[in-house]
């Protein structure tokens, strides 16, 4: 199944958003109780036109107190039904991003190498280049410090002419790190040199090419205000998908709910 085309895992990913927001739905009504969010709203409500009233400190205290006695449990519940949800959802975000990008097709080549320590800090590696249908490569960097990342970064070369691909958002995160090759433009059977200047405690390297098949999706207008028009890789499909598929779906179950109140009013 990891060697479906591209055009078939464009709507794999859609279709494992459309899973994860039904799941994350059910999630979210099972540790999350309507009615009791509407009956803490409720006592908020009426604290607030307590101190709203003018009564005697005596009565105004009297009645914040026994509203309060009995706010205060269900805050906590509703809190710790929340506090429940996050984490179940934070989980099931976790699995499903790990599981697209594991199923993406164009990461079946990727080239996988671990740097040699050349010593002052400097680790390197090297990587054949083959004839690809993309020019534009990148290397994703990983330095540990034992067993523990404490670093990452990208770079970029060429196979050929420059494209707008150029403008990828490079990824970063940890300790800064400078990685690189040895020049920017390859020829295919050409050995590219990888280098990564890592920090301190460093212990190991990794290093990952991608062989210029990476997975993105060209959209039909560019997003205002961030002014993207292409969003590359599995994950940021799958979060793109899930987003715009969750104000649908929102939108739709909102109306439905509106639908039923007064039916349910009636029926009262």
């Amino acid at each position: 199944m990891r060697n479906m085309d591209v055009s078939t895992y464009f709507y794999f990913v859609v279709a494992a958003a459309i899973v994860y927001l039904i799941i994350m739905r059910f999630v979210q009504n099972r540790l999350m109780s309507k009615d009791l969010v509407a009956e803490v709203q409720l006592k908020s409500k009426q604290l607030n036109e307590i101190y709203k009233q003018n009564l005697s400190e005596a009565r105004k205290t009297e009645e914040i107190n026994k509203i309060n006695s009995e706010l205060l449990p269900k805050m906590n519940q509703m809190m710790m039904g929340q506090f429940k949800m996050m984490f179940v959802i934070l989980i099931l975000f976790t699995a499903f991003t790990w599981f697209v990008g594991y199923m993406d097709p164009t990461s079946q080549d990727d080239i996988a190498l671990n740097l040699t320590n050349q010593g002052n800090y400097t680790f390197s590696g090297q990587v054949p280049i083959s004839s690809s249908t993309d020019p534009l490569w990148y290397a994703t960097f990983r330095a540990f410090s034992g067993t523990q990342e404490i670093s990452s970064n990208q770079s970029v070369f060429f196979t050929g002419p420059k494209t707008e691909q150029e403008l990828l958002w490079i990824k970063s995160s940890g300790i800064p790190m400078g990685v690189g090759t040895d020049k920017e433009f390859y020829s295919p059977g050409e050995i590219a040199t990888l280098f990564a200047h890592v920090p301190e405690n460093t212990t190991s390297v990794s290093a990952t090419v991608n062989m210029g098949t990476r997975f993105y999706v060209d959209l039909p207008a560019t997003i205002p205000l961030l002014n993207i028009r292409r969003i590359y890789d599995s994950q940021g499909w799958f979060i793109f998908s899930t987003f715009v598929l969750g104000l649908f779906l929102n939108t739709i179950l909102s109306r439905i709910e509106k639908k039923k109140a007064p039916e349910e009013k009636k029926t009262a």
